[in-house]
């Protein structure tokens, strides 16, 4: 009887051993998943910060293709207003030539 006793002390031992085991690698397994995930935020976060870069960079290309959209407006501008008053001054000679030649 003593050493059926000792063998089922034994078995129940080692019972509770694996079932420790089996607790142990399913607390790794937790943590490595646990890892995995933080790990993936981590890249998800990285992936995100880069896309908001490249937006914010695309934002600074468009404003300086406006402003040079509006500095090539103003340029025009000036050179019309260069042309027009180029257009004045030969009316005034051609004028001035007309009242020499009557005079």
């Amino acid at each position: 009887d003593l050493s059926l006793a000792a063998n089922a002390v034994d078995s129940a031992v080692s019972d509770l051993s694996l079932a420790a085991n089996a607790v142990a690698s399913a607390l790794s397994n937790f943590s490595l998943a646990s890892d995995d995930v933080a790990s993936a935020l981590s890249d998800f976060f990285l992936a995100s910060d880069a896309v908001a870069s490249a937006v914010w960079d695309l934002s600074l290309a468009a404003n300086a293709v406006a402003s040079a959209v509006w500095d090539l407006s103003l340029a025009s501008n000036a050179v019309a207003s260069a042309v027009s008053d180029f257009l004045l001054a030969s009316d005034a000679v051609a004028s001035a030539l007309s009242d020499f030649s009557l005079a």
